[in-house]
């Protein structure tokens, strides 16, 4: 039983090249953050190697136990390292990922490699896997995993076949909540909309109170900047980027929320309320939105997408934070209470 959920017609396909044994020597899966792409490189180390091929994967003999575990000499994972700013797929794991696909499997009968952040390959590393690629050893599956297809090195993509995740709806979402993991049907649907299209985030955040905890907290300070001093502001674009190198990850998702919730006034002021994500904090967006304009909303989206580039490319983070914090228009309007919570 597989437990990609939502994306049909990719099992579909991987399904038929396991029985038919047509099954590519490596997949470039794409798509954004925790919408299953780690999920379905997991489903698909315990299919080659589960002991009942007729129901794989089974989810229970003892390859699939170990797999799911993390606990299998055979199914290895390539995370990205950051260091001094930098995040890289260092030339030495990649080395060592080699040496261990030239070696039969040990326990299984297949060895599964897992890139976690294949755009974060360099040239070194890059092309140290290509001759793995081209001329591919004797059951040894290659997952390389990106949320940026563009920055996955040419000639790295042009040797795996490509599967494309796409985000999955909030009716998806909540379907899977409420007849899989037991979720109340209110509960499902929040989160469901909450999640924008990531299964992941929706899964960690039933499991874990603290994720809607920090969230609010994160959207009260993002959305006070409307009407903060510039000093203020500039002491919140320094804490934010205090949070790189170590918590770079915690930066892009402030970033993101910050960009979903000007969307929502965007479409406040358009008249489309319906397709508002943040739907909890529907009341308080209504209010806001009137104190802006459409072309501001949208020049502010714009801007925050632009930041969240640039701190990619390693610009200075505070510089880049500071230039957004001054382009943010002010509010002129009396802030409304935060919402009851």
């Amino acid at each position: 039983m597989w437990a990609t959920f939502g994306q049909d017609g990719v099992v579909r396909a991987l399904e038929q090249s396991l029985r038919d044994g047509s099954l590519a020597h490596a997949y470039l899966v794409v798509g954004p953050a925790r919408v299953g792409k780690g999920t379905l490189a997991r489903d698909l180390a315990q299919a080659v190697n589960c002991l009942n091929p007729d129901s794989a994967p089974c989810l229970e003999c003892a390859q699939c136990a170990r797999i799911a575990a993390g606990r299998h000499a055979d199914v290895v994972t390539l995370a990205v390292e950051e260091a001094e700013g930098h995040k890289e797929l260092r030339l030495d794991q990649v080395r060592e990922a080699l040496r261990m696909a030239s070696l039969l499997p040990y326990e299984g009968r297949w060895r599964v490699f897992i890139i976690d952040g294949a755009e974060e390959l360099n040239d070194e590393s890059a092309n140290a896997l290509l001759k793995s690629l081209e001329e591919p050893p004797p059951r040894v599956l290659w997952l390389l995993l990106t949320g940026d297809e563009d920055r996955v090195h040419a000639t790295v993509r042009s040797r795996c076949q490509r599967i494309v995740f796409r985000p999955l709806s909030a009716e998806q979402i909540a379907l899977c909540l409420r007849e899989h993991h037991a979720a109340p049907p209110e509960q499902a649907l929040l989160l469901g909309r909450l999640a924008r299209g990531a299964l992941g985030w929706a899964l960690h955040a039933l499991r874990d109170v603290t994720v809607l905890e920090a969230r609010t907290r994160t959207l009260d300070r993002l959305a006070g900047m409307t009407s903060a001093t510039l000093e203020e502001r500039f002491a919140y674009a320094s804490e934010l980027a205090g949070l790189i190198p170590r918590e770079r990850t915690a930066l892009r998702e402030s970033l993101d929320l910050w960009a979903c919730w000007w969307r929502d006034i965007l479409l406040l002021l358009t008249g489309v309320p319906q397709a508002v994500w943040n739907q909890d904090r529907l009341e308080e967006l209504r209010e806001r939105a009137p104190a802006f304009r459409p072309a501001e909303a949208a020049v502010v989206v714009q801007l925050i997408l632009q930041a969240r580039q640039h701190l990619d490319m390693n610009v200075n983070p505070r510089l880049a934070l500071e230039h957004l914090m001054l382009r943010v228009p002010q509010s002129t309007a009396a802030a409304p209470a935060a919402p009851s919570r």
